[in-house]
């Protein structure tokens, strides 16, 4: 009797500890994808922020050429805009909506924080410039 008032025990702490581990939570960064001269631009735009999902419903995908972009509303891409590498980056697919995201890490943060400063200084002289000056 008592060991099968241990082993249904185990049975169940078990399957708490296993139904926890599909619950485990990451932060990514989506991905946008658009078209680019043909070619397929894969980007995050640092303004999206951060979106917490389970593991559970990730699927690798690839390592891909990543950039920083912030998007224009109302504009397309230019190549006057300002955008910047992040180089390879693992990609996952989150299977319940199709979307493309990069897990954060400590690099990608400082990269996005040091874009973001970078950006707004671009931003900001770009308004200085006369409206003849601007392309």
């Amino acid at each position: 009797m008592f060991h099968r008032l241990m082993i249904g025990l185990l049975l169940f702490v078990s399957s708490i500890f296993l139904g926890a581990c599909g619950n485990v939570q990451h932060a990514y960064y989506e991905v946008h994808v658009m078209v680019v001269d043909g070619q397929l631009f894969y980007y995050i735009d640092p303004t999206d922020g951060k979106d917490t999902l389970r593991i559970l419903y990730m699927d690798a995908v690839e390592t891909t050429f990543i950039y920083l972009y912030v998007t224009q509303e109302n504009q397309a891409f230019s190549y006057e805009d300002y955008f910047e590498s992040i180089g390879n980056q693992f990609v996952m697919k989150d299977s319940r909506t199709n979307k493309l995201y990069i897990e954060e890490s400590k690099e990608i943060d400082e990269r996005i924080h040091q874009f973001m400063i970078q950006y707004d200084i671009w931003k900001n002289e770009s308004s200085l410039l006369p409206s003849f000056l601007v392309f």
